[in-house]
């Protein structure tokens, strides 16, 4: 589970995670003290795959269409600051929604 926070306005957080085609994974969003935490994930070429507020709840099962480095941004639509909290599980490890290895860059 990922835990964390944007601090200043106008900042973002980026997660990034490794996974190859066909990889069925689960976004769960476990909490979000606001409506206006954004979380958009992006393929390895740069393409939005989706963007959802955070308070809107899980986005639930996707398949991954490209093997490589996919990034999950989070950010404020009002550029103000928030706490969040979730994870992105893989579906089709043999360990139910075994959570993905995720690396961060602020």
């Amino acid at each position: 589970m990922i835990s964390d926070s944007i601090i200043k306005k106008g900042d973002v957080n980026t997660y990034t995670f490794t996974a190859m085609a066909g990889e069925q994974l689960y976004f769960d969003t476990i909490s979000n003290a606001y409506y206006t935490t954004q979380a958009t994930l992006y393929n390895p070429n740069g393409i939005k795959l989706f963007a959802r507020d955070l308070s809107n709840g899980d986005y639930g099962s996707f398949m991954l269409l490209e093997n490589g480095n996919y990034n999950f941004v989070i950010d404020r639509v009002n550029a103000s600051t928030d706490s969040y909290s979730f994870r992105i599980a893989d579906r089709n490890s043999a360990t139910p929604c075994k959570q993905l290895a995720i690396t961060f860059s602020g």
